[in-house]
């Protein structure tokens, strides 16, 4: 089986987009953190720790929708032995054998067409389940993608062959 790069196009555009919501999400959060303190402080009101707890949380909200956001629609290679994704700059690699399931979902709840994909699987990092949390509201492990991948059948045809043969077994 040969090895494909499964990537949107364009490719270059894509990457520049994931680095910077990557980069985003690590330096948004303590400016967002400290612009409300400071907004906050300079007004008449008193600064609360209930203020710096909720100011705290609602800016690790915005690093973790900024990374998620930027990872969505990541380039994903396929090979004989499993899928390959970069998460936060890092190399992730997913056996076949570590593949659950792929189920199909709309974009819309008004569309019939199910063009989105989610590969739910047992070896991806923790963050990876807020992906299955949006789409299906569970708490697998997984990775989304959608027709606009290049080889989007190709990769879906591979997944599912590599569920039956682990089904086989």
């Amino acid at each position: 089986m040969q090895t494909i790069r499964h990537s949107y196009s364009p490719a270059w555009f894509m990457r520049s987009y994931t680095t910077l919501f990557n980069i985003s999400g690590f330096v948004n959060p303590p400016l967002f953190f400290l612009y409300l303190l400071i907004t906050i402080g300079a007004s008449t009101h008193h600064i609360t720790l209930v203020n710096i707890v909720i100011f705290f949380l609602l800016a690790i909200l915005l690093g973790l929708v900024s990374i998620l956001a930027g990872n969505l629609m990541t380039e994903i290679v396929s090979d004989e032995v499993g899928l390959h994704v970069n998460f936060l700059w890092k190399h992730l690699f997913v056996p076949y054998k570590d593949i659950i399931e792929i189920k199909s979902y709309s974009s819309s709840p008004f569309s019939k067409r199910k063009n989105i994909k989610v590969i739910r699987t047992r070896s991806l990092t923790p963050l990876h389940r807020l992906y299955d949390l949006f789409f299906s509201f569970s708490l697998y492990p997984s990775i989304v993608y959608n027709k606009g991948i290049s080889d989007y059948d190709e990769l879906t045809r591979r997944i599912e062959k590599s569920l039956r043969k682990n089904k086989k077994r």
